[in-house]
């Protein structure tokens, strides 16, 4: 992404601090169009953030999301085009279902 024409923040999702929403997007230089973007949910673990759920997007590559919990990584590709209402729709999805995410997650997970 090209840092002039890009943005990034994170959202935390609770009080602890401990899941949170990570946000990157570049935008045209006529500031028309989002170009790409990536949002990954991510839960602290140990003192460190690990990925739960991440969708991301690119001019070369479309919509995709992975899911990071089971056996192995699953990735998916969606059928939406690459816009700021896209973006803000997943943005929303994910701030609706974390929990259940976070459920998914730590459910396929063994942590010591």
């Amino acid at each position: 992404m090209d840092k002039e024409n890009s943005r990034q923040f994170n959202l935390f999702l609770d009080t602890e601090q401990d899941n949170k929403i990570f946000i990157k997007y570049s935008y045209s230089e006529d500031l028309c169009r989002v170009k790409e973007f990536v949002l990954i949910y991510f839960t602290r673990r140990y003192d460190e953030f690990v990925e739960v759920v991440k969708y991301d997007c690119s001019e070369k590559e479309r919509l995709h999301v992975h899911y990071f919990w089971g056996n192995s990584k699953h990735k998916e590709y969606l059928d939406r085009e690459i816009s700021i209402d896209t973006m803000l729709f997943i943005m929303d999805k994910l701030v609706e279902n974390w929990r259940k995410y976070l459920l998914k997650f730590n459910e396929s997970k063994v942590f010591i």
